[in-house]
């Protein structure tokens, strides 16, 4: 008993230092693009909505996440819509992080509900997964609010580009 009360207390310690961080966006007249670590948001023709979640601890390469990007058609954007994104038709970018390794697909099955747009944002109900030949497996489920912002003047990469935060 005494052995587990040693290794308990560190480790609930541990879980309690833990951070989440999360990023949500929708960005107008923009476009996704190919990036060395992952993909960027720049300037173009689209609705881009993002969605980026890190997990991490205080210990090295203990931390795991991941960006989806959704380019959207601007005539396309409206309230009760579904959209689909799928690796023949429209590409979702995914993004994953699994300490140190960052893996990028456009592998990734997506159906997304707009709940609600506003000139501020819009709500989307997102079930996402990747196809089965992409290992390891991801799989998403949510609704969240993605309140419209400027194009960063920087690269936008997720939560790697500490510069936006």
């Amino acid at each position: 008993m005494l052995k587990f009360a040693r290794l308990a207390i560190p480790c609930a310690a541990l879980l309690l230092a833990a951070c989440s961080a999360y990023d949500l966006a929708a960005y107008r007249n923009a476009s996704i693009q190919p990036h060395p670590i992952g993909y960027a948001i720049e300037p173009g023709n689209q609705i881009i909505v993002k969605y980026c979640h890190e997990r991490s601890l205080p210990i090295p390469d203990a931390a795991s996440g991941f960006c989806l990007y959704l380019p959207i058609e601007d005539g396309s954007l409206r309230a009760g819509a579904v959209l689909h994104f799928t690796p023949q038709g429209n590409h979702a970018y995914l993004s994953r992080l699994q300490a140190p390794l960052r893996r990028v697909t456009t592998n990734v099955d997506v159906e997304a509900r707009v709940v609600a747009l506003t000139n501020e944002g819009v709500r989307l109900a997102i079930r996402a997964n990747t196809l089965p030949n992409v290992s390891p497996t991801w799989r998403f489920e949510g609704e969240q609010f993605h309140a419209f912002e400027a194009i960063a003047p920087v690269l936008d990469i997720g939560w790697e580009d500490e510069s936006r935060h």
